[in-house]
């Protein structure tokens, strides 16, 4: 630290008042942004692969319902998501298919969260996430966001 204020011509005083005044506390600080968001894990319940078909997925919290309709093909190739909320939701697959990844934007206090399988609802479960604080640019530093997972199972058709 003390080559940093030798090389902008501060000594290690100055350097100091400006630290614990404050003054421009925030250049020392990243740029980097984050985004609040909840990853919700799905498995079977019997643990085998997910089915090749039409999925439909669906987060319901106090400001509304998002929901996005995708296909698998085959679990090596993942998801095909085409229609709903898609700039909200996202889905990933592990290559065996044994594995979904939900990630929603936000971070609601309760949200209710359902699978269905060529409409046939596999599984629903209300959460109440336990979120933690992200610093991406260090606990001084703003943005502060938050992240939450969570698992759940559901039932083979």
């Amino acid at each position: 630290m003390a080559l940093a204020f030798f090389s902008t011509g501060l000594d290690s005083c100055d350097a100091m008042d400006m630290l614990d005044s404050g003054a421009d506390a925030s250049a020392a600080c990243g740029s980097e942004e984050c985004t609040d968001e909840l990853v919700v894990e799905v498995i079977r319940s019997d643990n085998d692969a997910f089915l090749t078909g039409c999925y439909r997925f669906a987060f319901e919290d106090a400001t509304g319902l998002y929901e996005i309709e995708c296909y698998l093909a085959y679990a090596e190739s993942g998801f095909e998501c085409t229609l709903g909320d898609i700039d909200v939701i996202t889905v990933m697959s592990d290559l065996a298919g044994t594995r979904i990844w939900l990630t929603a934007l936000g971070a609601p206090e309760i949200v209710a969260v359902s699978v269905e399988y060529n409409g046939l609802l596999l599984g629903q479960r209300e959460m109440m996430p336990s979120y933690e604080e992200v610093y991406p640019n260090g606990y001084e530093c703003p943005p502060v966001c938050y992240a939450a997972e969570e698992s759940m199972a559901v039932t083979p058709w």
